[in-house]
């Protein structure tokens, strides 16, 4: 905490970096032909992250990605910037951490 400057935990960063690997897991599969596919691609992500977390499947589905990305991926729509008008990002961040960052605030706002 005192190196973030912020009230920040080692959860915080483990959920962010959860996050992250999942959003780039799913943006490097092929495009889902069914929902069935998009639904067996969102298991193969999050395998990729309990992995990473040496952690189960389920934790980490429901601890430690953000659902707003599974369910951009499963609307088709993770590729798509969110509509509507957000803050840009923090400086600092890396192109994939400022596009997870949009996500989030759009899914905050309630924006598609």
């Amino acid at each position: 905490r005192a190196i973030a400057g912020d009230d920040f935990t080692a959860k915080d960063f483990r959920t962010w970096a959860s996050t992250l690997l999942a959003r780039e897991a799913l943006r490097g599969m092929a495009p889902s032909t069914s929902e069935r596919e998009a639904r067996s691609d969102v298991v193969q992500a999050i395998d990729r992250v309990a992995e990473q977390r040496n952690n189960t499947r389920a934790v980490c589905r429901q601890y430690y990605v953000h659902p707003a990305v599974l369910d951009r991926y499963l609307a088709g729509k993770l590729s798509v910037a969110p509509r509507g008008r957000s803050a840009p990002a923090p400086q600092g961040l890396r192109p994939n951490e400022a596009r997870v960052v949009r996500l989030l605030r759009a899914h905050a706002q309630g924006v598609a």
